[in-house]
């Protein structure tokens, strides 16, 4: 194999790698943002059936109360459905702040938050 074939293979294979890296990144972003839209759609349910004035608004108080009495208070969803109690994780937690901190962000950027 001649030198310019070599230099073009680990031409080939690094923008393989590449090309693979954008797909995991992607699959990420769209898998992450499926569990905020999760996430995000549990809190304007819950802010719906809480009844609140401004509605789906998100604030720190609201953010508070969500999480003590909806997140941290019912615990793991799938546990809850079958009637047994088990805390949430330090992800879960984790989740649902950046979830509510997206919301909270794209509310801005629409002057909702003002």
């Amino acid at each position: 194999m001649d030198a310019q074939s070599e230099w073009d293979r680990e031409e080939w294979l690094q923008r393989q790698v590449e090309l693979q890296a954008e797909d995991n990144a992607n699959v990420k972003a769209k898998k992450t943002l499926q569990a905020y839209n999760q996430r995000i759609g549990r809190y304007k349910k819950w802010c719906e059936d809480k009844g609140f004035e401004d509605s789906d608004r998100v604030t720190t108080a609201k953010t508070v109360a969500y999480m003590r009495t909806e997140v941290m208070a019912v615990g793991n969803t799938l546990m809850a459905k079958r009637g047994i109690y088990r805390a949430v994780g330090h992800e879960t937690i984790q989740m649902h702040i950046k979830a509510l901190t997206d919301l909270y962000q794209f509310q801005n950027q629409r002057g909702e938050n003002e």
